[in-house]
């Protein structure tokens, strides 16, 4: 033994770097859960049923000493435009604090024989000097939210290709051009598709009404069992879907969420124009915008998005130009909206 090694606390260096090794629990603070509860508040309206049990694996998980896995995966059905992006958008937000930490996959724009942009191409091969899309984030952060969007609308065999995602899920991944492993135990993985949303969808429905007389783990429970019986035989391989901490099926969105939603775009919109929108607003401009909103095909977030855009920020354009700081929205006599001007910014 060397006459110096007296100088240090061995015992306790080690202890000090095996705390820092484990990582997942210096992520998971009170703050952290308390952002993750504010986005039903906040962010996602009328899932309640998604939200409660995703939460509650996300605590369970954490809690599992020297956890091999991500801390959740998950996979997210439900029509297009009802949160299920967001929701893995906010679940970062709240999480990671930093958009640098979200990943999205967007399938869609894929071939199935494309996984090799994702995990790194072999040595000989063109691309073989660079990481894959997900190994490359994952060397990079380490950890972070990993979105797979419309892993059943790739080109080709979407079988193969969820596949080929199986080994994010078991913890670790390899990057193929240099053979390095990387963990997913600091993520999140999560999967969203519309795939067969119309017969989930009404099992959405069904068990978001009897949340009340359910407990979390009974909800996740039913709701798994019941999307097994649709998804059984799909382009969702039964040994993928089994290694899923949660099957959440989203439910289409009612006149409540609608409206809060409708809500949160007029308001955020205003505060890009540094104009704060009075309370309430018209009801008249919700319900035009509602009546828009469910003629659409998909009845979701999108189509509000898409209406305010049309139809409220030209007026608060305007506003802006006048100085306006406080405005009141009201459905004019052509049926436009107007924002009447009741403070303005001083000079």
């Amino acid at each position: 033994m060397s006459k110096y090694s007296g100088l240090i606390n061995l015992d306790e260096i080690i202890g000090m770097l095996q705390g820092r090794q484990v990582g997942i629990d210096r992520i998971f603070t009170d703050d952290v859960y308390k952002a993750l509860e504010q986005i039903g508040v906040e962010k996602i309206f009328g899932q309640e049923h998604v939200l409660k049990p995703l939460i509650a694996k996300i605590k369970a998980n954490a809690d599992i000493p020297d956890r091999k896995r991500p801390f959740i995966t998950a996979a997210f059905f439900g029509p297009p435009g009802v949160g299920k992006t967001t929701l893995a958008e906010e679940v970062n937000n709240a999480i990671f604090k930093s958009p640098k930490f979200f990943n999205r996959i967007d399938s869609s724009q894929y071939k199935d024989y494309d996984i090799s942009s994702l995990f790194g191409t072999g040595r000989g091969y063109m691309g073989c000097d660079g990481y894959g899309a997900i190994t490359g984030w994952l060397r990079m952060s380490g950890k972070g939210v990993l979105l797979v969007d419309e892993p059943d609308r790739v080109k080709g065999d979407p079988k193969s290709w969820i596949q080929a995602m199986m080994p994010l899920l078991d913890g670790r991944v390899t990057e193929v051009s240099t053979k390095q492993e990387l963990s997913t135990r600091n993520t999140a993985i999560f999967f969203a598709s519309n795939y067969e949303y119309e017969k989930l969808g009404d099992i959405a429905e069904k068990y978001h009404s009897l949340q009340g007389t359910m407990s979390t783990d009974q909800l996740a429970a039913a709701i798994r069992k019941e999307a097994m019986n649709v998804l059984e035989g799909s382009v969702f391989p039964r040994a993928f879907l089994d290694r899923l901490d949660l099957i959440a099926v989203f439910a289409p969105l009612e006149i409540e969420p609608m409206a809060k939603i409708l809500a949160n775009e007029i308001g955020f919109l205003a505060e890009k124009h540094f104009i704060e929108v009075e309370r309430p607003i018209d009801s008249k401009v919700i319900v035009a915008a509602l009546e828009v909103g469910q003629e659409g095909e998909n009845k979701g977030a999108r189509d509000f998005t898409r209406w305010v855009i049309d139809n409220v920020n030209p007026t608060l354009v305007d506003a802006s130009r006048q100085k306006a700081k406080k405005v009141k929205l009201k459905m004019g006599p052509n049926n436009e909206v107007c924002a009447i001007i009741t403070e303005t910014h001083q000079e």
